[in-house]
């Protein structure tokens, strides 16, 4: 139970609002030196002490692709990462904008959306921004009604389309906002808190409740299509994984550890699995719950659980192609022919995405005493670099294709997430509602 508390403290803790920061910071301090320490296996402080050998494919990148847009997470309804072609020299930082501090139980849980050409984001006190990254000034803001009988002020998240925000709030509430002006086209009731971005696809808008229900609203007037209701778990902790989809899949990750596959058009069940294995499910204080965003690639079904697996399903069915024994909350980066995963806060692991045997593994630095301070957030790919940002204020630069750090640089404040990257250039949320462009 202390564990599970533990968890759930610093899982809060960085998605915190703190001070404040202005201006332009220049303090990069990078360090090109090679990581300290033997590598060790990845499977330590796990049940099996089985180490892959190393008799796996080559690995393989996709060519970096400039992205126009970020308008949900992973700028993909499946969740895939691109290698994203940046043109940031990393010589500084320099603030665009920034929002209002929250505090008590006030947190900010999403990512940044961008779309033509206008940064939107939330800050803990519901209040919603949109910027003109040309005009290089506010357009709007608007303050969100947030309903305090609904819970606590946590969580929720923006997509957005050509015409239209679309945010869920943590006060059980969905809006539709018109892009331009910040006027509310309209709003639905959820009953039950959201605490996780909305899936956009086909003028479709997906939305997963804190009580495991799924909702597919008409992104044009709001009107519900279907709803599926998944076992709740009481012992689920605050994350925020969003449902992935892709043609007419609907990917819905409970916090129970269930898998859905759904149907796009009427809701019907096309497969079921579950993370949790039979041992598991017979102990009445199993902890199961997905907080990483599941994965659809090519045929592959890619989901990583907080019960120490990640599993690789079949698309068309459900069956189970393989698993491998690794603990995270953060969502993997797949590319290529590989997924990159932070097992339990203190590991980089590169995984063979055809049979998830581990080809190299990397222990990442501990900045602080304090492991609930030392949060690292999804990684992502830019100029074929894994970008990694969080130990509380740091970001390091690792070669994807042996492991070995290229550069590490201080932030100027305590990053909410991954970086976005949007017309070659990447951005950064803190805690202070800021957010940074890296120059």
């Amino acid at each position: 139970m202390k564990k599970i508390i533990n968890y759930i403290f610093y899982i809060l803790l960085t998605t915190s609002i703190s001070a404040c920061g202005t201006g332009k910071y220049l303090g990069f301090d990078e360090k090109k030196i090679p990581l300290e320490g033997k590598r060790i296996s990845v499977l330590k402080d796990l049940d099996s002490k089985k180490k892959d050998d190393f008799s796996l494919s080559k690995i393989q990148l996709t060519d970096p692709v400039a992205s126009k847009e970020w308008r949900q997470s992973y700028n993909s309804p499946s969740h895939i990462s691109i290698n994203f072609l940046s043109t940031s020299k990393f010589i500084g930082f320099d603030k665009v904008t920034s929002g209002k501090r929250g505090g008590g139980e006030q947190y900010v849980l999403s990512q940044p959306v961008v779309s033509k050409n206008i940064i939107f984001f939330l800050d803990a006190l519901s209040n919603l921004y949109a910027y003109d990254l040309n005009k290089k000034k506010n357009i709007w803001k608007k303050k969100l009604i947030v309903r305090k009988d609904k819970g606590h002020n946590f969580g929720g998240g923006i997509a957005a389309d050509d015409e239209f925000l679309f945010v869920s709030s943590p006060s059980a509430e969905v809006f539709c906002i018109d892009l331009y002006t910040g006027k509310t086209i309209w709003k639905r009731d959820t009953q039950t808190p959201v605490r996780t971005i909305p899936t956009l696809l086909k003028n479709k808008l997906i939305i997963l409740t804190l009580d495991n229900r799924t909702l597919l609203f008409n992104k044009t007037d709001g009107s519900l299509v279907w709803e599926h209701q998944g076992i709740q778990n009481s012992t689920s902790i605050i994350g925020d994984p969003k449902v992935a989809a892709d043609g007419n899949l609907v990917l819905i990750p409970y916090s129970n550890g269930d898998i859905f596959a759904l149907n796009l058009t009427n809701g019907a069940e096309l497969w079921r699995q579950s993370t949790v294995s039979i041992e598991q499910s017979e102990t009445s204080n199993s902890f199961s719950d997905i907080d990483a965003n599941p994965v659809i690639f090519k045929n592959l079904i890619i989901v990583a659980s907080t019960n120490g697996k990640i599993f690789a399903f079949n698309k068309k069915n459900g069956g189970l192609i393989w698993e491998q024994y690794l603990n995270t909350s953060q969502t993997p980066l797949v590319n290529g022919n590989s997924i990159y995963v932070i097992h339990n806060n203190r590991e980089l692991v590169n995984l063979d995405l055809s049979n998830g045997k581990i080809r190299w593994i990397v222990e990442l630095e501990k900045y602080f005493k304090n492991e609930n301070d030392n949060i690292w957030f999804s990684p992502v790919l830019v100029n074929s670099k894994i970008i990694i940002v969080g130990g509380y204020k740091n970001m390091l630069i690792i070669n994807p294709l042996n492991g070995e750090l290229d550069s590490k640089y201080s932030l100027p404040g305590t990053p909410t997430s991954s970086p976005i990257i949007v017309k070659q250039e990447i951005f950064l949320m803190f805690k202070n509602a800021s957010i940074f462009s890296i120059e």
